[in-house]
């Protein structure tokens, strides 16, 4: 019943023309999954963030004015918010009543945002979470890469590591706006392992005057 519903979620969120409908509907199977604690995945869920605060789509918005008032990093959460609230609204539009409410869906909106991976399933690319790999810390520069084999996801280190060392997958070539809004966390110096940087400073020039 939950994978029917999970379609459903999808086939609504793709008529509505959200932007990216399988984590909509991966973030409404896990909402609905969680809230059964006999299914075979409660342990798993049971180890998953619950508040995810660092989110500044989740913050008040005194705070937001306060520490990213002016910033891109606060433009960008405001469209996080709306864009969360939306893919709500336009599901159970469509789909009708007896979904997960909004809180637990936006919490799992937060764990497929921060925690999922795009593989590649029979069917083209599927939005799957994967437990133990979806604890690996971002890093540019590092320390395993996955790949598909067969029906399976396998993590391969890419450089040795000590033991006891932390593995890093990287989450893609992302400025820090973009890292804050979407993963709660950001870099004082977010350089590329070439040397670049992904952080934009975006302005507003005044108006042209009339000649």
């Amino acid at each position: 019943a939950v994978g029917y519903r999970a379609q459903v979620a999808r086939s609504a969120a793709a008529a509505a023309n959200l932007d990216r409908p399988a984590d909509v509907a991966l973030a409404f199977y896990v909402a609905d999954d969680a809230a059964d604690p006999d299914n075979a995945r409660a342990a798993y869920f049971e180890t998953l963030p619950r508040e995810f605060d660092e989110l500044p789509r989740r913050w008040p918005a005194a705070e937001l004015d306060a520490l990213l008032g002016g910033s891109p990093a606060r433009r960008a959460a405001d469209d996080a918010r709306a864009a969360t609230r939306l893919a709500f609204d336009a599901v159970v539009a469509r789909a009708g009543p007896r979904w997960p409410s909004f809180e637990a869906y936006s919490a799992a909106a937060a764990v497929v945002a921060t925690r999922s991976f795009e593989l590649d399933g029979p069917d083209g690319p599927v939005e799957a979470l994967v437990p133990l790999a979806d604890c690996l810390n971002h890093s540019r520069s590092r320390d395993a890469s996955y790949k598909i084999e067969g029906e399976r996801a396998t993590w391969h280190a890419t450089r040795a590591i000590a033991a006891g060392g932390a593995v890093h997958q990287t989450y893609g070539a992302k400025g820090n706006a973009q890292l804050l809004a979407t993963y709660g966390f950001c870099y004082a110096d977010n350089v590329e392992p070439d040397g670049s940087h992904n952080d934009e400073l975006e302005f507003a020039l005044p108006a042209g005057r009339p000649p």
